[in-house]
């Protein structure tokens, strides 16, 4: 129910001409400055599907993230290297002791964002460390996204 008066909410907002992007900020729990823990997938994912219907490449700057929508823009900084994503999936999500995602999904409690291979890698030299804590130095989230990336995924695809 919550859910419901939350979008019903949203949609009146966004009518009235609110700022989406206060909107969002203020909604979506990610905010300019606010520090937080990523980590990255590679190999094991590339070549496969996005939430978004995208390809996932590991080489490319993208991210996952469970609530921000797809499209949205996200400069993060780490020890003074700054790199600037755009979110085309979802996650990260909890896991169990085993390392199995749980379901139904929710949040991961301690990441906010998986970073694509190469988006880690610039914000930090080593893999190995695998989880680093990141500043938010930007963000910035499309007004109509869905259509737009709908449009955008299907002329990638048939053209």
């Amino acid at each position: 129910m919550n859910t419901i008066l939350c979008l019903i909410a949203s949609i009146v907002n966004l009518w009235f001409g609110c700022n989406y992007k206060e909107y969002l900020e203020s909604n979506l729990d990610l905010n300019y400055n606010d520090r937080f823990n990523v980590s990255y997938y590679g190999r094991a994912f590339d070549g496969k599907l996005t939430a978004n219907g995208e390809i996932y490449h590991m080489d490319q700057l993208t991210c996952a993230s469970p609530t921000l929508p797809f499209g949205t823009i996200i400069t993060l900084e780490h020890d003074g290297n700054l790199v600037t994503v755009r979110v085309n999936d979802r996650g990260p999500y909890a896991v169990d002791a085993e390392g199995n995602v749980i379901y139904p999904l929710r949040p991961h409690p301690t990441r906010k964002l998986d970073l694509s291979q190469a988006s880690f890698q610039i914000l930090e030299d080593s893999l190995s460390k695998g989880i680093i804590e990141v500043i938010v130095r930007s963000i910035d989230a499309p007004r109509n996204n869905f259509r737009e990336n709908q449009r955008e995924v299907t002329d990638r695809q048939y053209n």
